[in-house]
């Protein structure tokens, strides 16, 4: 994979563009030109021992359709690479709008509210994300993007017991705390010191902390997938955060 270049082509289609940081060490990343239909796509080229299971999950959430999740529009192999084909990447990650500091209860709440129910459509046809993390949740125009579903879970498997609908419920809480206090938590069950500064938040919902709290420091407790956590967060507020 380190040998492509800018202007190599890709399965006699994709044009290669200009690079773009993984934060994946299985993945490296490109924009391109599709040439067929004219228009600047996201590839990502797959490698290692995951590869296969990696692709077979991208086919799957190819299936899956909502404005707030990354489409995934091509799936191949080209000799022993792997490549998947996605809508560009829009819009500021959560770690550039957080340089700012810690985002409000409400803001966290309409964030996390929109990924959850995105990932409930995910759901509903066996896909999951796998690998929530802040990297991974975009917002342009006050609208959520979240990239990687299936493809990035598959080529960063989570470590321990957990069901894949667990994981994305307990991915969903770290990400609602890393915004409320702009630090990300070790991997669960999360000692109760990290999330001291929750209790302390201006307005905090006292239901919300706890869930949180459950789902991180608890094997079992808490949000069990993203369905459930759609619900326990309703009603949330239009997304309005800085960018």
């Amino acid at each position: 994979m380190t040998d492509l270049t800018r202007g190599d082509v890709l399965a006699e289609r994709y044009v290669l563009q200009d690079p773009v940081p993984s934060d994946i060490a299985e993945l490296v990343c490109w924009t391109a030109e599709d040439q067929i239909l004219g228009r600047i796509v996201h590839v990502s080229l797959v490698s290692g021992p995951r590869r296969a299971a990696a692709l077979d999950e991208a086919r799957r959430a190819s299936l899956v359709a909502d404005p707030r999740l990354t489409r995934v529009l091509d799936v191949g192999d080209v000799g022993d690479l792997g490549y998947v084909v996605t809508e560009t990447h829009v819009g500021q990650p959560l770690t550039a709008i957080l340089a700012a500091g810690p985002l409000t209860l409400e803001q966290g709440r309409s964030i996390i509210g929109e990924i959850a129910s995105a990932l409930a459509v995910a759901e509903h046809r066996g896909v999951h994300h796998g690998h929530l993390r802040p990297e991974a949740v975009r917002v342009k125009d006050n609208r959520v993007h979240l990239t990687g579903l299936g493809l990035d879970g598959a080529l960063v498997p989570h470590v321990g017991e957990l069901t894949r609908p667990r994981a994305d419920a307990v991915g969903l809480a770290r990400l609602l705390a890393y915004m409320l206090t702009g630090r990300w938590t070790t991997p669960p069950p999360v000692p109760e010191t990290e999330l001291a500064d929750l209790d302390s938040l201006d307005g905090a919902d006292p239901h919300l902390v706890l869930l949180v709290r459950d789902t991180l420091t608890t094997r079992t407790g808490g949000v069990r997938d993203a369905e459930q956590a759609a619900r326990d967060l309703a009603p949330w507020d239009a997304i309005d955060v800085p960018e």
